[in-house]
């Protein structure tokens, strides 16, 4: 009965790819059909069952790559379907840095702004008041990260609570801050800076990203609860037996979270909203980044140059997990730089990365964590399809 179950995943894997959009001439005609090839190896070498989508976005909009595949819920064989979107987690940072810095290149912020310039009543044990804005944009106002106090997950009444309000995501911090200077990585700098362009704009952070990048760049992403978003379309997270709350299983198979956790989607957004609360599909997010990073972006040059340059300013940090500048981090493969942010929670994989050589952005977003071994990695799969564009 396995045999038979195994293929049938993968047979309905391989379906998937005619629903891949591509430019049918010359070198494109080929790129297509060999990104095509390294998913369709990604998804047969892990058994890959939950649900994934990967976009391609490049050469000034002329390279054009879409996929979408797996189960909407592996506990049930729920397909993906063209409604399914995914929480993008910290790729979300992305749009709140360039949101800080259009604020930035309108005059009505400053980089040496600081935390007390816009609240006076926040915990100066947790939070240093005196961090300023540029800090907060690269994780080095020392403050600690809220995500790393478990019970803003397993013991939240007020994440479902309609009354939602984002100051309170800053209650779950739980540890007193750092010095200022060094690099820890804290989601909770960026719920501050939600918070400072609400306070600046008089709106709500989703109208201001809307109508500053989506509308002008055409890209359609949601945020909740800011936007009218169905809960009902979000994919399932899952993780592999063995990697989450003593969960063992067949070994292969992930399992669904949504079944030991129900509210898990609307838990995850709702306490990650700045910092990582957006939700889209691949083709969107992959559009937002090149738009962002590309010179041949919609974006405005003055934003990008900012974003491009705050990362390069840690070049030369001591690990390329320090290299992280305004909303995004590098990486470097085969020589070549990578710009761009992962979205990772308990049951996602997510990943949106330019590169400037060959002017393409390659998201990937997957519905589950990695097994104990740290496979299937997305990375691969992403350099995988890099290698393969022509």
């Amino acid at each position: 009965m396995r045999k038979y179950y195994t293929s049938f995943v993968l047979i309905a894997f391989l379906s998937f790819l005619g629903s891949c959009k591509n430019i049918e001439n010359g070198s494109l005609q080929e790129t297509s059909g060999s990104i095509e090839k390294c998913i369709n190896d990604y998804v047969t070498e892990w058994e890959y069952k939950p649900a994934l989508e990967v976009s391609v976005y490049g050469k000034n909009g002329v390279l054009t790559y879409n996929y979408k595949g797996g189960y909407f819920s592996v506990s049930n064989d729920t397909e993906i379907s063209d409604d399914s979107l995914f929480i993008l987690y910290s790729i979300t940072k992305s749009m709140t840095a360039a949101a800080i810095l259009d604020l930035v290149d309108s005059n009505r912020l400053s980089l040496t702004n600081i935390i007390g310039d816009f609240f006076q009543n926040l915990n100066p044990i947790y939070i240093n008041t005196d961090a300023t804005i540029e800090e907060l944009l690269t994780h080095r106002s020392g403050i600690q990260d809220y995500t790393d106090n478990s019970s803003i997950i397993y013991d939240n009444p007020y994440a479902q609570n309609r009354d939602w309000n984002p100051a309170a995501i800053l209650d779950y911090i739980s540890r007193p801050a750092d010095n200022r200077g060094s690099f820890i990585y804290s989601s909770s700098n960026y719920i501050l800076l939600g918070m400072i362009i609400e306070k600046i704009t008089d709106n709500n952070l989703y109208d201001f990203f809307e109508e500053k990048f989506f509308v002008p760049c055409n890209v359609n992403m949601l945020l909740y609860p800011q936007s009218k978003l169905g809960l009902n379309n979000i994919v399932h997270p899952h993780v592999y037996p063995d990697t989450f709350m003593g969960l063992s299983g067949d070994g292969k198979t992930p399992i669904d979270i949504s079944n030991l956790i129900k509210a898990i989607n609307e838990l995850s957004i709702k306490c990650s909203w700045a910092a990582g609360g957006m939700v889209g599909n691949s083709e969107n997010t992959a559009k937002w980044g090149y738009e962002l990073l590309s010179e041949n972006g919609t974006v405005k040059n003055s934003i990008r140059n900012k974003i491009v340059n705050s990362v390069r300013q840690f070049s030369d940090a001591s690990s390329l997990s320090d290299a992280y500048g305004f909303g995004i981090r590098k990486l470097m493969y085969s020589g070549c730089e990578f710009l761009g942010s992962y979205g990772r929670s308990f049951g996602c994989e997510n990943l949106m990365f330019y590169n400037k050589d060959k002017d393409v952005c390659i998201v990937v977003l997957s519905a589950s964590n990695t097994r104990a071994d740290g496979n299937p990695n997305i990375d691969e799969l992403m350099y995988a399809i890099f290698d393969s564009i022509l």
